[in-house]
Formats: C-alpha cells, sequence, structure tokens
C-alpha cells in the first residue's frame, strides 16, 4: 500500500523545510493534510514528548528556552518565613 500522492507531496515539501523549522509558514496546516484529524492542542502534547533542547534546530525554540532559563536564573530563590 504505499503513501498517498498528496501525502508524499506534502512531506516533501515539509522535509524541505526541516533544516529551518521556523520556515515552515504554517506548519499545523501541513500536517493536517498529512492527518485530517489533527487538533492542535492534542498535537502539542503528542509532540512535546520528543522535543529535545539539546537537538532542536528552531531560532524561536532556542529563544524561547533561553528566556525562561533567563527568568528563572533572575528570580529570587523562595524562601520558606520563619516560624
Amino acid at each position: 500500500m504505499g503513501i498517498p500522492r498528496r501525502c508524499h507531496d506534502t512531506l516533501r515539501r515539509i522535509g524541505a523545510h526541516l533544516h529551518k523549522p521556523d520556515a515552515v509558514v504554517k506548519p499545523s496546516t501541513a500536517v493536517r493534510q498529512l492527518v485530517p484529524k489533527f487538533q492542535k492542542t492534542n498535537g502539542a502534547h503528542r509532540l512535546a514528548q520528543h522535543l529535545s533542547l539539546q537537538r532542536n534546530r528552531s531560532p524561536s525554540f532556542q529563544a524561547l528556552i533561553q528566556g525562561i532559563h533567563n527568568l528563572s536564573r533572575d528570580m529570587p530563590q523562595h524562601q520558606t518565613p520563619p516560624k
């Protein structure tokens, strides 16, 4: 049974951008072409378990992680008040 022609074409278009993940203008639309039942929330939850902080190639994802790191570093440490 092979991959349907429209899926093959979509995979080729998505694959052309894998080296620059932020170049895919509407990733959810591209994924929906492959998986018509795709839902963003469910997809985000399922995708999150496969993300790697060390191996990502997305400048926007790297900026997000760096921002979170900076915020956590600059936050005062929680101290338990004396009794």
